[in-house]
């Protein structure tokens, strides 16, 4: 029987593109052999991914293999190269598998998990999250939703939530993003972009995310991109809303326009007509509607991220740095996986041997 073996710094029982994939599941889970070597550093790496690769090879490991072995199903789908199996009813097979692999292999008894729903995959994930804690297979689990549309998801299949006032330390967090560039080393990405079927409250998916000590961000083949670009949104005091729209359009002139929303659906004018989107704490949001790539305008993700957060009357932004554990690309009927690790290693072994 073939050993998968590790193509990242993630356990491969929890990496969909393994090779060889490991078949006939008839009696547990094989883990893969790892060393040393294997769970190395890549050259290029920060500290704190240093300190998850270290990390991962304690409970991380056990906890995923432990939970694959109770839920036989999962492991012959997360595994196999059958392609047997079929995907939850209002899903397709690539979203409900995503979901139940991430639940599967991060969630754990008595964890606080930050749940937002932007996406089908991250419904599918709520939705098994609910049978697992029906089934007696996780307990002790609270929520934090990321937005009402995830509370109401929450609270329709009876899975606790909670609040960041009552548990400011999230452990596990998940939620579709819109766009990550696969080609930086830690995995940049853009959420907040959907303007339906309501607006997303950036400023609650910031402060989630943020408190989060993992994220596992969710996204379509079509969210994967060598650059990020298009639209940012930046969540603004709506009182100053035009104070500040003007001087982040000084910044960015030549190289994008701002525009502001309107309560339903995307701007058809600049000032976002005669009904914009006001959150309960009165804020706006703004896009900021890139003609080009976001580091070709900003000189870098961080150094965007840095003039946009200094500009006054800016609450929170779409552009999340260093915050991706894992990306799930999801497809129709599978799904891939990207670590921040794999990318990095790809990009050494490529400067190395120039």
């Amino acid at each position: 029987m073939a050993h998968a073996t590790l193509t990242g710094c993630l356990p491969s029982t929890c990496v969909s593109q393994a090779t060889p994939r490991v078949r006939g599941l008839q009696s547990g889970i094989f883990l893969p052999q790892v060393t040393e070597g294997s769970l190395a550093p890549p050259r290029g790496c920060s500290l704190t991914s240093r300190a998850r690769v270290h990390e991962l090879r304690g409970s991380m490991a056990k906890t995923c293999a432990s939970r694959i072995r109770r839920t036989h199903n999962f492991a012959v789908q997360c595994m196999s190269e059958s392609g047997e199996g079929s995907a939850s009813e209002g899903y397709t097979k690539g979203a409900s598998e995503a979901a139940s692999f991430m639940v599967d292999c991060y969630v754990r008894d008595n964890m606080v998990v930050g749940v937002g729903a932007s996406g089908p995959a991250a419904r599918a994930a709520i939705k098994y999250l609910a049978e697992q804690i029906e089934k007696g297979y996780l307990k002790g689990v609270r929520t934090v939703p990321m937005s009402l549309t995830a509370a109401s998801e929450l609270a329709f299949h009876g899975i606790p939530i909670t609040s960041l006032e009552d548990h400011p330390e999230v452990d596990f967090a998940f939620d579709y993003v819109d766009e990550v560039d696969e080609m930086d080393g830690l995995l940049p990405f853009i959420k907040g972009r959907p303007a339906s079927p309501v607006q997303p409250n950036i400023s609650k998916e910031r402060e989630v995310i943020d408190a989060s000590k993992m994220f596992v961000a969710m996204t379509d083949e079509d969210g994967v991109s060598s650059n990020l670009g298009g639209t940012l949104p930046v969540m603004v005091d709506g009182d100053y809303w035009e104070d500040t729209a003007e001087e982040l359009d000084d910044i960015y002139i030549g190289f994008a326009s701002i525009w502001r929303r309107p309560d339903v659906g995307s701007a058809a004018v600049p000032h976002g007509g005669d009904n914009p989107y006001l959150s309960d704490k009165n804020e706006n949001i703004l896009d900021i509607r890139f003609e080009g790539p976001i580091v070709s305008a900003s000189e870098s993700y961080e150094r965007a991220a840095e003039w946009i957060e200094e500009v006054p009357g800016v609450h929170a932004h779409g552009l999340y740095l260093s915050k991706a554990y894992a990306v799930i690309v999801v497809g129709l009927d599978e799904y891939r996986t990207l670590s921040p690790f794999r990318v990095a290693a790809e990009t050494s072994t490529t400067v190395d041997s120039e």
